[in-house]
């Protein structure tokens, strides 16, 4: 391959092969020592080292790479017990139901084993949502001595119905959570409260699993709330493995997967392809599929169960060659051998996902190749430029910050609630002082009462409290369904529900269930939305309380739709300060008003139009009207507007006012290197134009046709249209608009190179930015607002700032190490912005950052 690839390939290193060191470890029961020989399974030292200090009771946290044997600590340590406390449970915590169903098949075999030498098994049983009522029922009344979960049914099962699972609490000798580091962001806040929960019910020794963690401490006492041994250091044996980096300026990074894809198929070479979005995985299907590339599709957590275990299945037995898929395929599911992981650019959440997804290759002995073509985009080429940062980071292992926090006051108040709710009437001392400032508002607000019985103060719920989702900060979910909703189901109950639910399942029309920040990106009415290379128009939605039915066409059409937003931000609280260069830099809670009325249409927006225009006139999309611009060959829908209001927690640059003289300074820069003609075109057209009139107009084309206007105002005049004389007159025209250009520039590129820090998907982080902010104290201040998209913030807004300065030092240099004019992918430009990459300079943001970083101007 490498070889084959030669001219794409700008770094390659191969890792040697590595090998184990052992060690022994005498269990309490020689039939453990029994199975190791019968299985013919040798311990690591590392696994021995965990061992010890299991048995020495303590805590322990086992961060060590994929697949370096984590799981037989706790598998083994289990068998151990049970032959010595016959009493005792177990209860096994996975993050996702794929991975559980995995684990399960994998012990259920060494349970087996075992079982030939003692003649006597452990019941082991799986509770998951799929888990039928009859199951659950049978559960109860066997009460296995191992149950795994996910955190989902710890909340909403075991923790709800407690005292039906008094056999499992009461006796609970080990908790095993593995996969400890996807507990981060809200999903992490979420689970931690429920392990708070948990730990206030019962009191089992913790074995926590993990991938390499920057700072297992700190995060395992957050997570917790209790102090861990932690075994980092992995001495199992590695295969030989060849981290390749590709990069073309020559080719699109699409055509250049479809070749290195071609030829993996080629030679029968099984291979996971990793991509940020679901949009993509399912735009590279189509586009590779046209190409005519066969056993490849997609893979993705929000298929149904059935389907993802029946690409599973013809994955390990080679019917599929190639897997298409998002972070779904990061944990350790059994797929079978594979051979090549590569990476669809540098993931948006940074390293950590990179390394967990190249722990994919070569898990069984055999020589892989970790590949990753990077794109034309900004991370990407920080990474092109200081790739032997990034071989050290991947080789060694160094990984970013995870966000986690307990600190978001939405989720800490939905606990709270049911931590008291499930012990009836609880100390106060078992709060910390955030989730008693918590108690204070739940008192005021008429939720808890607090109650002193014989000295001591206790704290007892007024109302029901509900057992809502740990995924998201809000309950809602988007069910897409392929067809037609029955409105009735708005008059439905909660079991009525469910029941549609299940009835969707089985006529396989349930097509995937999806957050509500899909809804606002990608499932609006009239909206084109791609699972599994389908594309399904969005008729409409049907509500009932927190579940949202969304009916829609499928169709044969290819076209890309982008809402068209726009944030207003305000400071409600202002948690730390600090100053960098003459930038106030500040952490705070903030109000956001996300407001959305419009998308946009591109592809083959005639056969969008037909199709529209036949389902206005059967009655759909009445409040959607359609606006046709040929001469950019995009149709624009509006609709009346929908508003996302929420707090959460973010950063905010303060700039100094000097900065606002910069636009006056690009005025006269370049107007003094144009010649007298080529001035006086430059005066008309700076009085003619109004960008913001404009960009009403043309949005994402408004720079194109200010361009064009230039060359044609100086065609008209017989002068020359060089790029270089186009630049200079548009940056003149530019000045007009204030320094709004340079903030938003910054703005943009701050977010993207935020994954070199922190464990954060560009995604989450959302960015308003103000040439004159209107609200006091800071009126007529120049700033910049970063925030955390999650609602309540998920700990972002800590690392941010915390690495604030050395972001806004690299955001310099990478604006100076791109040689393009106005600004490309590979520096300001941004896939996620709100205004189609509009109002942005990146002369001004240079200009800005120089005089601040330089002392100039």
């Amino acid at each position: 391959m490498i070889k084959e690839f030669k001219e794409y390939i700008i770094y390659s290193k191969e890792i040697p092969k590595r090998e184990g060191v052992f060690g022994e470890f005498n269990f309490k029961n020689k039939e453990v020592n029994a199975l190791l020989e019968k299985l013919n399974f040798k311990l690591y030292k590392h696994q021995v080292e965990a061992l010890k200090a299991l048995y020495e009771g303590r805590d322990i946290l086992l961060t060590t790479p994929t697949a370096s044997g984590k799981s037989e600590v706790f598998r083994l340590s289990i068998l151990d017990n049970f032959l010595s406390e016959r009493e005792d449970k177990y209860l096994l915590i996975f993050p996702t139901r794929a991975l559980i169903y995995n684990q399960y098949e994998k012990f259920k075999y060494i349970i087996e084993k075992f079982k030939e030498l003692i003649n006597e098994g452990l019941k082991i049983e799986v509770l998951t949502g799929d888990t039928s009522y009859s199951k659950r029922l049978k559960i109860l009344e066997e009460k296995p001595e191992i149950l795994i979960v996910t955190p989902d049914m710890l909340h909403f099962q075991i923790l709800r119905f407690r005292e039906r699972y008094r056999w499992l609490l009461d006796n609970l000798r080990y908790l095993v959570v593995d996969e400890i580091h996807e507990y981060n962001g809200v999903f992490g806040a979420n689970v931690s409260y429920v392990f708070k929960r948990l730990l206030s019910l019962t009191e089992p020794q913790i074995i926590a699993l993990s991938a390499t963690l920057k700072d297992p401490k700190s995060f395992t006492k957050t997570l917790f709330e209790r102090d861990f041994e932690v075994i980092s250091k992995a001495y199992n044996p590695s295969p030989k493995k060849y981290f390749l980096v590709f990069y073309s300026e020559n080719i699109d990074e699409k055509d250049l997967l479809g070749k290195i894809l071609s030829y993996l198929i080629s030679k029968n070479i099984k291979t996971l392809t990793f991509f940020d979005s679901r949009r993509k995985t399912e735009e590279i299907l189509k586009f590779l599929l046209s190409r005519g590339l066969k056993k490849i599709i997609t893979y993705r957590g929000t298929f149904t169960h059935e389907d993802r275990r029946e690409i599973e299945r013809k994955f390990k037995e080679g019917e599929y060659l190639v897997l298409l898929t998002t972070n779904a395929l990061e944990l350790g599911i059994d797929i079978g051998d594979v051979d090549t992981v590569i990476n669809y650019g540098i993931p948006s959440t940074g390293i950590f996902s990179l390394i967990q997804r190249f722990g994919r290759a070569g898990r069984r002995d055999r020589e892989a190749i970790n590949a990753i073509i990077l794109r034309k985009d900004g991370l990407d080429i920080y990474y092109k430029e200081n790739v032997e940062e990034l071989s050290e980071k991947v080789v060694k292992g160094i990984i970013e910050d995870l966000p986690i926090t307990k600190e978001n006051r939405l989720i800490a108040k939905k606990h709270i609630l049911l931590m008291i709710k499930e012990h009836g009437y609880i100390s106060i001392d078992k709060f910390n002082d955030f989730e008693k400032s918590i108690l204070k508002e739940l008192s005021i607000e008429g939720k808890v009462k607090l109650v002193r019985i014989k000295d001591k103060l206790y704290v007892t719920t007024l109302e029901d409290v509900k057992y809502n989702s740990l995924r998201n900060i809000r309950d809602d979910s988007y069910y897409l369904v392929n067809g037609f909703v029955d409105e009735k189901i708005k008059d439905y109950d909660e079991k009525e529900i469910l029941s549609y639910i299940d009835k969707l399942k089985e006529e396989k029309k349930l097509v995937e269930v999806l957050p509500i920040e899909e809804f606002y990106s990608s499932l609006l009415p009239g909206m084109v939305y791609y699972s599994r290379g389908e594309a399904y128009l969005i008729l409409d939605v049907v509500s009932n309380k927190h579940y949202h039915f969304l009916s829609s066409l499928k169709l044969n059409i290819n076209v890309k739709c982008s809402p068209l937003s726009e944030e207003e931000v305000s400071i409600l609280k202002v948690n730390d300060e600090k100053e960098f260069k003459g930038i106030k830099i500040c952490r705070g809670r903030l109000k956001i008003v996300n407001t959305i009325s419009k998308f946009i249409v591109d592809g083959e927006v005639e056969k969008y139009l037909n199709l529209i225009e036949k389902l206005k006139n059967s009655n759909y999309f009445k409040d959607l009207e359609v606006e046709y611009l040929k001469r950019l060959g995009k149709v624009v829908v509006s609709f009346p507007k929908r508003e996302h209001i929420f707090e959460t927690e973010g950063i905010y640059l303060i700039f100094p006012n000097s900065i606002k003289q910069i636009p006056k300074r690009e005025f006269d820069i370049f107007f003094s290197q144009l010649d007298d003609d080529y001035k006086e075109v430059a005066i008309e057209l700076y009085s003619e134009i109004n960008r913001r009139s404009l960009y009403n107009l043309f949005l994402g084309a408004t720079s194109h046709y200010i361009r064009n206007r230039i060359k044609k105002a100086l065609y008209s005049k017989r002068l020359k249209a060089s790029d270089e004389i186009v630049y200079k007159i548009f940056n003149i025209i530019e000045s007009k608009d204030g320094v709004i250009s340079g903030l938003h520039a910054i703005e943009h590129l701050f977010i993207k190179l935020s994954p070199i820090f922190a464990f954060v998907n560009s995604k989450e982080l959302g960015g308003r930015s103000y040439s004159s902010y209107p609200k006091a104290p800071y009126l007529g201040k120049s700033i910049i607002f970063i925030y955390d998209a999650n609602e309540g913030g998920s700990g972002l807004s800590e690392l941010l700032y915390k690495y604030s300065e050395t972001l806004i030092k690299k955001v310099y240099k990478h604006l100076n190490i791109c040689n393009c004019y106005y600004g490309c992918p590979k520096c300001i430009l941004s896939t996620k912005c709100g205004n189609f990459n509009e109002f942005l300079s990146k002369w001004q943001a240079i200009e800005i950052l120089k005089q601040l970083l330089e002392g100039e101007g």
